[in-house]
């Protein structure tokens, strides 16, 4: 099936390469792991971080954070208030508003007008009923006789 002729395919080609050796194992075909820890045996191991270290460590990475935090909030803080600016000053934002303020008006207009309307109509009362007593009053009263008209 090669396309040269007679010679060794692509396939058996890469067939042969991956079984020579190449770190594995010739039994299981699985890689051989002994020449990782081979290469680590022989360095010496890092010393363990000392109690300062590790508090000089854990103060910067707090600073940090702190830094980190504050950043955040601040482009927090400016994209919220870009958004908030972008919405109060649409020109659907402006309309539901001018909206809202109208029908608040003509509400409170209308509430102001019952209002007064009541209070007329309690002053023309009063105002009636003291009329009332005062021609009662003056009908109660005995009419004077005639007097003789003067000369």
């Amino acid at each position: 099936r090669s396309r040269s002729g007679g010679g060794k395919s692509r396939r058996d080609d890469r067939r042969s390469r991956s079984r020579s050796g190449g770190g594995r194992d010739k039994k299981t075909g699985r890689r051989d792991r002994s020449r990782s820890r081979s290469r680590d045996r022989g360095r010496p191991m890092s010393p363990a971080p000392s109690s300062a270290t590790n508090g000089g460590d854990q103060k910067r990475a707090a600073a940090m954070t702190a830094l980190v935090e504050e950043e955040t909030a601040k482009r927090l803080e400016t994209e919220i208030k870009k958004r908030v600016a972008e919405c109060v000053n649409s020109d659907l934002f402006l309309a539901a508003l001018q909206k809202k303020i109208d029908s608040a008006r003509a509400a409170l207009t209308e509430k102001m007008l019952g209002e007064v309307e009541r209070e007329v109509a309690a002053e023309k009362s009063t105002r009636l009923a003291t009329a009332i007593a005062a021609l009662e009053a003056i009908s109660a009263q005995p009419l004077p006789l005639a007097d003789p008209p003067p000369p």
